[in-house]
């Protein structure tokens, strides 16, 4: 993917010392002020760690935690296809699924035989908190009283506005709200591992002086969805729970204890990697460095993107259609293989309560239209161009 980086250490990082499990695929400070000329870069990837389990109990978390006091949050941190090999796929080329070929994690289009050839270097991941999160032995106590997030989404009472993967959901029963509660408590067990994984990594790039050259990245292949809308557990959809993710970037240079609501996306992850290490992708990137906005003064929203395309293949098991969407600051609106939409007014309703394709304006869906179809054919500065500058 790159061309000789001067010296780079991307590590998709989890170490068998801290995680239960390994897989591939399937007082505002300032650190050092100049960046060195041969950083190291440290790749942390969780597995379906969504952003709200990990905002809300940050506290928790004291490793994690420290990192974002000593680095930039991004709380506006998205993946362009909510699944797993094709959102890591995207992480080490820089581009939208529909330009790296792997849609699912499923062969042909998907899984280890449309990943290899796209991967440089051998990888190790975390499965945590992925399903079914089992805890160490020593974390099994913790979290008892938690509950699964119930949003006003939650088992919604009326899903008729919804496409037909979706209306014709029952609400979840009884049973199925223990068995997410279970999980949950689970997924919050499986992360304190993950928090020690991060101490460890900290402490040993502190003893052995590499901490003030190496640039360590936080983040998850892809969110989830528990109950929202009536869905069971799972992801790949074009909703907020599944595209928006944890982002947490600390290192030389980069001010401390700063959040960022700028869009940002897993498609910038690997044209950053390269800046740092000085290199030059030998492919075409569709995302854009993250370097600019890891500095004190960096692009307004307007300057920097508006809008996002969030793409997936069709997902036979719940009967949902493929999918192409574009996400705005203020809408979300997708578009199915079998024609059906959906249309949120993301500042009136954040839980995606209610589809108001029918009844909106008009002008309003062909602007949409229009920005969805130019990201869905777009191709390197295209996708630029078309996300807005």
């Amino acid at each position: 993917m790159f061309g000789s980086p001067r010296s780079l250490l991307v590590a998709l990082l989890a170490f068998a010392l801290a995680l239960p499990s390994i897989v591939g695929c399937g007082t505002l400070a300032h650190a050092q002020e100049t960046p060195p000329e041969r950083p190291n870069v440290v790749f942390i990837l969780a597995d379906d760690l969504d952003k709200r389990l990990l905002t809300s109990h940050l506290s928790d978390y004291p490793n994690i935690s420290r990192l974002a006091a000593n680095g930039t949050t991004f709380s506006g941190a998205f993946v362009t296809n909510a699944l797993c090999c094709p959102s890591r796929a995207t992480m080490l080329t820089g581009q939208y699924s529909h330009n790296h070929g792997v849609m699912t994690n499923d062969p042909p289009e998907g899984g280890a035989p449309a990943f290899r050839p796209l991967e440089p270097k051998v990888q190790v991941g975390t499965l945590a908190p992925h399903k079914p999160a089992v805890p160490y032995a020593r974390h099994t106590d913790l979290f008892p009283g938690e509950k699964t997030p119930q949003p006003r989404s939650f088992n919604e009472a009326d899903v008729s506005d919804k496409p037909g993967y979706v209306s014709k959901l029952k609400p979840l029963t009884r049973d199925e709200i223990i068995s997410f509660n279970e999980l949950y408590r689970n997924r919050l067990r499986s992360m304190v591992a993950v928090d020690e994984m991060v101490g460890s990594l900290v402490a040993t790039l502190r003893e052995t002086g590499e901490l003030s050259s190496t640039y360590v990245v936080f983040t998850s292949d892809n969110g989830v969805h528990a109950g929202q809308h009536r869905l069971r557990e799972g992801k790949r959809l074009a909703y907020e729970e599944d595209i928006r993710v944890p982002l947490i970037v600390r290192g030389p240079g980069i001010p401390a204890g700063v959040t960022r609501s700028q869009m940002v996306l897993n498609n910038d992850l690997a044209p950053t990697f390269a800046e740092w290490a000085q290199a030059n992708p030998l492919l075409p990137v569709d995302g854009r460095s993250l370097v600019p906005m890891l500095k004190p003064s960096p692009p307004s929203d307007s300057a920097w993107r508006t809008a996002l395309l969030a793409e997936g293949a069709p997902h036979e098991r719940i009967g949902r259609p493929a999918y192409r969407a574009v996400r705005t600051k203020n809408y979300l609106y997708v578009s199915y293989a079998n024609g059906e939409k959906e249309l949120y007014n993301l500042n009136r309703d954040p839980h995606q309560l209610r589809s108001y394709y029918p009844e909106a304006d008009e002008a309003l869906k062909d602007r949409l239209r229009g920005r969805l179809s130019s990201l869905a054919s777009c191709a390197g500065a295209g996708c630029r161009s078309a996300e807005g500058q």
